[in-house]
């Protein structure tokens, strides 16, 4: 089966520079889908297994909207979905199979990580893309850091697919801070998020890093209000320049 990879970018070159060589040190994917969400410094990177699928006119980092254009644009049968800081390691396809007709999709186990820094692999997830497409993608509605995918996780299991754990020991994630966490995100986003969700949160959310409590709060307000892939996603005006890459503006 036919493999791609997805990862979405915003002025992270320095991680995309040592992950990208990682992924093509895989033989068997197929093609990497690197969307370049309006970085100051336009992603280049030729390769004949690299598509850059530059999004156009974006002012702010928007995880969902990203994920969701990389998967549109992937032609796999099978995704892996990852991002810029993440590196493969050893025989990665070899020891997660999705032979033709396996209901699984593997992610992140949370209780098994060994230190903070893993546990920051939980955007991982390796899946059917005809699976994630039918469970409708990522949650446009969250627009902060936190939760989307683990949002989408729940949602793959909920419609009948087996949750596999990662081998963590195929994997790693470049460590670094909040700021290139949480960069090109407003802090009024947060704000706002934060005093929508405040009335309905546990006393304990208030004690919470804000990381944790973004994730919290998102995943609150998600769970109040289910994604499918009945609710409408960003649409694309697409523009295929050259080989390798691809011009991406939304439509109004």
């Amino acid at each position: 089966m036919t493999v791609s990879m997805v990862c979405g970018v915003m002025d992270r070159q320095e991680h995309l520079r040592l992950a990208l060589p990682t992924w093509l040190d895989c033989p068997q994917v197929d093609e990497v889908v690197v969307v370049d969400w309006s970085s100051a410094e336009p992603v280049v990177y030729d390769h004949p297994r690299v598509v850059v699928a530059r999004a156009l006119g974006r002012n702010r980092w928007e995880a969902s909207r990203c994920h969701n254009l990389g998967l549109g644009l992937a032609q796999g049968e099978l995704v892996l979905r990852l991002d810029a800081d993440d590196l493969l390691v050893g025989d990665f396809f070899g020891r997660h199979p999705l032979g033709a007709g396996c209901r699984a999709f593997y992610r992140a186990n949370l209780d098994e990580v060994r230190d903070d820094n893993e546990s920051h692999l939980a955007g991982v997830l390796y899946a059917r893309r005809s699976d994630v497409l039918r469970a409708g993608g990522y949650n446009e509605r969250i627009e902060v850091y936190g939760y989307e995918d683990t949002d989408l996780q729940v949602r793959l299991e909920a419609a009948g697919l087996e949750p596999r754990d990662l081998d963590l020991d195929c994997l790693r994630h470049l460590p670094h801070g909040d700021d290139a966490r949480f960069g090109h995100q407003p802090a009024e986003l947060f704000e706002a998020l934060h005093a929508e969700v405040l009335p309905r949160a546990p006393w304990s959310y208030r004690l919470l890093d804000p990381g944790r409590r973004a994730v919290m709060a998102n995943k609150i307000l998600s769970e109040s209000r289910p994604w499918s892939a009945d609710d409408p996603k960003t649409r694309w005006k697409i523009e295929h320049r050259y080989p390798g890459l691809i011009h991406c503006t939304e439509e109004d």
